[in-house]
């Protein structure tokens, strides 16, 4: 499968390296004629890390994908450094604070779709973007 998404009349040199399924980021990238590669990460996307407000929650989240990733070879890469970009997006009930993740099944979605029509949501996406250079046959953080 190819994972490359490519924006016609765009220059492929500079292509952001993307660790989200998200077809509403994909779509996102996409409109604003940002050229990406989808990379798979192996986060559980669970933090249980005490004392986080939920916005540091959030950015843990999209931190802990961002070590997981599967990166490219840096062989196979022309550039010398690369721009890697993860997200998480949680929504919390503003009544109750309760956080609503992926729903298990379908009765649990509908169970939330409920929820969320009767509350207040506060939906907050954390992002995690980094400049990786290529060091030998590694990949080595220069900023975040």
């Amino acid at each position: 499968m190819d994972n490359r998404t490519y924006v016609k009349g765009m220059h492929m040199n500079n292509i952001l390296y993307l660790g989200s399924q998200s077809s509403s980021r994909h779509k996102l990238l996409q409109d604003a004629l940002i050229p990406f590669i989808v990379l798979e990460h192996t986060s559980n996307e669970v933090v249980n890390v005490h004392g986080l407000t939920f916005h540091e929650h959030v950015l843990t989240i999209a931190r802990s994908k961002i070590k997981t990733l599967k990166l490219p070879n840096p062989a196979v890469v022309q550039q010398n450094y690369i721009f890697v970009l993860t997200a998480d997006t949680l929504i919390r009930l503003a009544k109750t604070g309760t956080v609503l993740g992926k729903p298990k099944d379908r009765a649990h979605a509908r169970e939330m779709l409920e929820a969320e029509s009767r509350e207040a949501l506060e939906i907050v996406t954390g992002c995690c973007l980094e400049k990786l250079q290529k060091v030998g046959e590694s990949w080595v953080e220069i900023g975040r």
